[in-house]
């Protein structure tokens, strides 16, 4: 075994990082990575949001209608469908 990591380590002893990573671990996972991509844009998106149309989604995604949000946020029940398009 130390044969092998001999031609691995420089001559500050340190092992290149390829060796260091687990390849199974599910931090390493192309899945759980494109999975952590997807909710950085989801995050991105949501701050790019006004904060008008941030509580809009936030509350028709709480099971609210159109209607019942209007008031709350002051915008027409039209002006939120077309927001949550």
């Amino acid at each position: 075994m130390t044969e092998m990591l001999d031609e691995y380590i420089d001559g500050e002893e340190n092992l290149p990082p390829e060796l260091l990573l687990d390849p199974y671990h599910p931090q390493n996972d192309e899945y759980f990575s494109s999975l952590r991509h997807v909710k950085r844009q989801i995050l991105a998106t949501g701050n790019l949001m006004k904060p008008t149309k941030r509580e809009a989604v936030r509350l028709h995604r709480a099971g609210n209608k159109a209607k019942d949000i209007s008031p709350l946020v002051n915008a027409g029940p039209s002006t939120i469908a077309r927001w949550l398009k």
